[in-house]
């Protein structure tokens, strides 16, 4: 394994993977030689402040950040909606993934290699994608405060990869042609693979994620609820998706609707069928119709599963929802970019031994978590 990490990461000392989402961050930390040193998510939101002076405490995936001699609050305790900005080459991103560096390097300086993803549809546009890579690359070391606490390191190199990949969930689902739908918080990725794994189809979809949900169910609960009485900004919406009840409501103020679940479900279903399934069907893609073989993926596809099961069901058994789903983003990216470096150098058979050492990896610390 040495002998492989002198080949394939000269002059690196950690591997940092980030899946930098709009709804969150999630990051894989390896050594050079593919050793999982941590996996860590926090909210994908970020706040310019003059100063910390009214943050009393800070929260485990709540991060002070001073850097380029200004201030930021990324992660938990923003008030603020989430980046609705359809690109990712943004100021918020960067931050973010820089963030997500900083806590995962220990020693001054540490030379990092970072592996990133791209939303399908701006992944084949050669110009964005290079401008992405230019926005998170620095040629001297990125010293910033995290806490209070002085990090510094410096990005040896840059991958990047499409998002909606789903490498893991195709593995367990082999030899057939499959559709991706990798739900996340701004956007939906749709991938369409063959049996040997090629693609014959990509795209995004703006507007269809997590993030845009949670807007829409707010939208429409305004309309249905006595105004002076709900405060709408207090509902848990993501709780009330998951167990199909807004428990901060009391039903008698819910007009139209027999009970909070009845909203519930009617909402989040109208919203998969206007803004998802339908949209789909705009791009020539019947999720409707029993066809090819469905992955879905991206920590959406968890929250909502019960729900798209509803509107599919011509599609019983033909569907499968990743159990790594939050995470398969990053799983791929890691795992493409050592398929590719062993590729280049005829190192198959180690790629796929190391491969099968990150995921098993992967799996123990999940367990864990």
């Amino acid at each position: 394994m040495e002998e492989i990490k002198i080949m394939l990461n000269l002059n690196v000392d950690k591997i940092v993977v980030v899946d930098s989402g709009k709804n969150s961050i999630k990051v894989f930390t390896f050594s050079s030689d593919y050793e999982l040193l941590d996996i860590s998510v926090f909210p994908s939101k970020s706040k310019k402040k003059r100063n910390f002076a009214d943050i009393d405490s800070s929260g485990e995936n709540q991060f002070k950040i001073e850097i380029d001699n200004e201030k930021y609050l990324i992660g938990e305790g923003i008030p603020d909606n989430y980046n609705f900005e359809t690109t990712k080459n943004n100021l918020h991103h960067k931050l973010c993934i820089y963030t997500a560096i900083a806590n995962s390097v220990v020693g001054k300086n540490e030379k990092v290699k970072l592996i990133v993803g791209y939303p399908s549809s701006d992944f084949t546009n050669e110009t964005k994608r290079n401008e992405y890579v230019d926005l998170l690359k620095s040629d001297k070391v990125v010293e910033m405060k995290v806490n209070g606490k002085d990090k510094s390191f410096l990005i040896k190199n840059i991958s990047v990869y499409p998002e909606g990949i789903a490498l893991k969930p195709r593995m367990i689902n082999p030899n057939k042609v499959v559709q991706i739908v990798d739900l996340g918080g701004q956007n939906l990725n749709y991938r369409l693979y063959d049996l040997k794994g090629n693609t014959l189809n990509s795209f995004s979809l703006d507007k269809a994620g997590i993030n845009h949900l949670e807007e829409y169910f707010r939208t429409q609960l305004r309309k249905f609820v006595e105004a002076d009485k709900v405060d709408i900004s207090s509902i848990d919406v993501l709780g009330a998706i998951k167990n199909k009840e807004i428990k901060e409501l009391n039903p008698n103020y819910l007009t139209a609707y027999k009970s909070t679940e009845e909203f519930v479900v009617d909402t989040v279903l109208s919203f998969l069928e206007n803004q998802i399934l339908g949209q789909l069907i705009s791009k020539g893609i019947n999720l409707y119709q029993r066809g090819n073989f469905i992955i879905f993926t991206g920590g959406g596809s968890l929250l909502l599963n019960p729900y798209f099961k509803m509107l599919l069901e011509n599609n019983e058994g033909n569907m499968y929802f990743s159990s790594t789903a939050q995470f398969d983003n990053c799983i791929s990216y890691v795992i493409k970019d050592l398929g590719d470096m062993c590729k280049s150098r005829g190192l198959l058979k180690e790629a796929s031994v190391i491969g099968q050492k990150i995921l098993n990896e992967i799996d123990t610390l999940l367990l864990k978590k």
